[in-house]
């Protein structure tokens, strides 16, 4: 779960800083190209929505995990602390 959460944030981080870049250069290159306007950003959707396609198709292909690698019944029981004695029961020598 650890592995897949972090190349979410990573993916995340990745878009976060690559997708206006993009964005910006081919504007500008459909700017210097004579469009203007909403047109601007029209090969950027285009772009933009074949990526959200390729994302969403690669989640369609991963697969559960094997089964050896589920963690085995019980195994909260290693992970879980002892109850602390109550006070009244702990002996004089044990309080202090």
């Amino acid at each position: 779960m650890g592995a897949i959460h972090g190349r979410l944030l990573t993916a995340w981080s990745v878009a976060g800083v690559a997708g206006p870049l993009i964005v910006n250069a081919i504007a500008d290159h459909q700017g210097a190209a004579g469009e203007s306007g909403a047109d601007l950003y029209s090969v950027s959707l285009r772009i933009m929505v074949g990526v959200l396609a390729v994302g969403f198709a690669a989640n369609l292909l991963i697969r559960p995990m094997h089964v050896r690698f589920h963690e085995p019944a019980g195994h909260e029981a290693r992970f879980a602390r002892p109850e602390p004695a109550p006070a009244a029961q702990l002996s004089t020598t044990e309080r202090s």
